[in-house]
């Protein structure tokens, strides 16, 4: 059974306990939590919404929770054998507010956990209920921009609205958060944007805020308005050490034109256009398709992949994985290891690239044997529906989502969820250096 713990300051440090697999990895895997494991308040682990791996090979689970009887939902972040923090459990401040809704988690080199929430019971209700935590510490909270520390403050009555997805850069404690607010002085009753917090140089403590980019500015080079910074989980990513930050939006532009990705350099202040809609890509020329089921990620390198899609000649609609250099996997193409497979798509989250060279992906593939999905390390199969047996039992399915799969930033350790027969779905530990 976890154990409860209050939130404290902490590295999660996960001993790798490998089990047998089959021979599609060497590597062993090991489960990090299944779907009916109790928890210290009575209710059970109903299925995995997300994890994420730090610097030091260890996990966190976000999952979705059973009440006892089977009746009501809930939230917990699991890591290293306890409940870090639970839906309806208390936080340090605001004084009496308790956690309503937990969204995106990640970690810090120092051992930080930097999470996002909706809360209850605080004072103005609906207009005070969000905000982003590094750790029992509020960073950033619904309301006046002018209660944050900021590099340039907003006009006045500018107004932080709501936190869509929260993402720290592991080695140096700065966060990348999306969301929503008012600027007065930008078009739009309201307008999404993307900020990044910065410490001090004191471990847990935020200095300033600072607003890269906001919807009604505009698009960097293109002379167009930005109409809406994306705020999916995999729209955007941050590298670990806050060189680089990917970002994507929405363009007031014609349907075929509306859709760009940019790479943002913080030392320079600089936005690079990575892609748009409707122009020419890096395979073969090809236009690139829609940008918007799109997946991002981008290592302290500068080194980047991209999920989206390019439109062939036929004018259909071609899944890619690419990054600044290569096309890593195109849909249609023969599956390494594994043809007469061939691609059928990278489902909703990012090819994940770290600082030691390794790239993973998930795929589903189409052959003679059926549908299958696969998770690919550097062009090998690691996992594989079908194939793959965890603790004895075969793997079923494979989690396509865009927090579904997380990669350490140097210790080629995966985390990744996953169905085992009889639908019993979990969290699992692969080591993919063995």
């Amino acid at each position: 059974m976890l154990r409860a713990r209050s939130l404290i300051r902490v590295v999660l440090a996960l001993p790798l306990v490998l089990t047998a697999t089959s021979s599609v990895a060497a590597q062993g895997i090991a489960p990090l939590v299944l779907e009916g494991e109790a928890l210290p308040d009575g209710s059970t682990v109903a299925g995995v919404r997300a994890v994420n791996v730090d610097y030091f090979g260890g996990a966190l689970v976000l999952v979705s929770t059973r009440a006892p009887g089977g009746t009501g939902r809930g939230v917990a972040l699991l890591g290293g054998g306890f409940v870090y923090m639970q839906t309806g459990g208390p936080v340090q401040s605001p004084v009496g507010a308790t956690i309503a809704e937990l969204d995106s988690v990640s970690t810090n080199l120092f051992g930080g956990v930097c999470w996002n929430t909706r809360l209850a019971g605080t004072a103005a209700g609906l207009d005070d209920d969000e905000a982003v935590y590094l750790d029992s510490d509020p960073w950033m909270r619904e309301g006046p921009t002018s209660d944050t520390p900021m590099i340039d403050p907003l006009p006045a009555g500018s107004r932080w609205l709501s936190f869509a997805d929260v993402r720290m850069a592991s080695a140096d404690g700065l966060f990348m958060v999306r969301g929503s607010h008012i600027d007065p002085s930008l078009p739009g009753t309201s307008q999404t944007f993307l900020a990044h917090g910065y410490p001090t140089g004191v471990p847990f403590l935020l200095g300033n805020v600072d607003r890269i980019v906001a919807a009604g500015q505009e698009a960097p080079g293109l002379g167009v308005p930005l109409a809406d910074i994306r705020l999916a989980p995999a729209a955007a990513s941050v590298s670990p050490n806050t060189r680089m930050t990917m970002w994507s939006a929405r363009l007031r532009a014609a349907a075929a034109a509306d859709a760009c990705v940019y790479r943002y350099n913080t030392a320079n202040g600089e936005h690079l256009l990575v892609a748009r809609e409707g122009e020419p890509s890096t395979l073969g020329g090809l236009p690139w398709g829609p940008l918007e089921e799109l997946a991002l990620d981008v290592a302290s390198s500068g080194r980047w992949t991209l999920r989206a899609t390019v439109v062939d000649g036929s004018g259909a609609q071609v899944p890619v994985i690419m990054n600044q250099v290569a096309v890593l996997a195109r849909g249609g193409d023969p599956a390494p290891g594994l043809a007469p497979a061939v691609y059928a798509g990278f489902g909703r989250g990012p090819a994940l690239v770290d600082d030691l060279g390794n790239l993973v992906w998930y795929a589903r593939l189409e052959g003679p044997a059926g549908t299958r999905e696969v998770i690919y390390a550097n062009q090998r199969p690691v996992v594989q529906t079908g194939v793959t047996r965890i603790g004895g039992r075969l793997v079923e399915a494979i989690g396509a989502g865009a927090d579904m799969m997380s990669l350490g930033p140097t210790n080629g350790v995966l985390a990744f969820e996953a169905t085992l027969e009889g639908g019993v779905s979990g969290a699992f530990l692969l080591d993919l250096d063995g």
